[in-house]
């Protein structure tokens, strides 16, 4: 995924995730993805230049981003993904925040609710929710972030789901929009 990235020239004052994390040409970032998932996210900011410290709290996916990030850093970016990219099995709110200063960007991603009347997920993402479930917790893990010394906290979502609390900004693609909250 990183080599697909890498070969693509992003514009990131047009990239929704970068602007809603605050990445610009000129800046180094830290982001912690407490909910990796599949690790796309992770490998979008990694190829925005993000130092990504990915956190995965189911163990099977983790197992799964495990060997993913082995056959990465056997390929050509093993320097550059290793010094960049971390990952990590765990709940994101029981991470040691200590490693990381006060100018870190929280990032999380929990699984959409079922949209009614849509047409089905890709199968990837249909096989993915079968094996992680909801995320039932995401307010608690939203509310833990908003009251630690991060940056900016963003929360993707699906377009049509309700705000859970009023961001600073909201950054809207077709599906998706990453809403934004400033902490510092």
């Amino acid at each position: 995924k990183l080599a697909y990235h890498a070969s693509r020239q992003y514009n990131l004052k047009k990239e929704l995730l970068a602007k809603a994390i605050g990445i610009t040409q000129n800046n180094s970032i830290s982001v912690i993805d407490g909910s990796t998932g599949t690790g796309k996210d992770s490998m979008l900011l990694l190829s925005f230049g993000a130092k990504v410290r990915c956190i995965e709290r189911n163990p099977i996916v983790y197992l799964l981003l495990k060997d993913a990030y082995h056959k990465a850093i056997l390929g050509r970016d093993k320097k550059f993904i290793s010094e960049k990219l971390s990952l990590e099995f765990n709940s994101c709110h029981l991470i040691d925040l200590e490693k990381y200063g006060d100018g870190t960007v929280f990032y999380f991603d929990p699984m959409f609710k079922k949209m009614r009347n849509k047409s089905k997920s890709k199968k990837e993402m249909e096989i993915f929710k079968y094996l992680v479930g909801s995320d039932s917790d995401f307010e608690s893990v939203l509310n833990w972030a908003m009251n630690m010394k991060f940056r900016r906290v963003v929360l993707k979502r699906s377009i049509h789901d309700d705000f859970y609390l009023k961001p600073t900004a909201s950054y809207k693609g077709k599906s998706i929009r990453y809403d934004m909250y400033s902490l510092g």
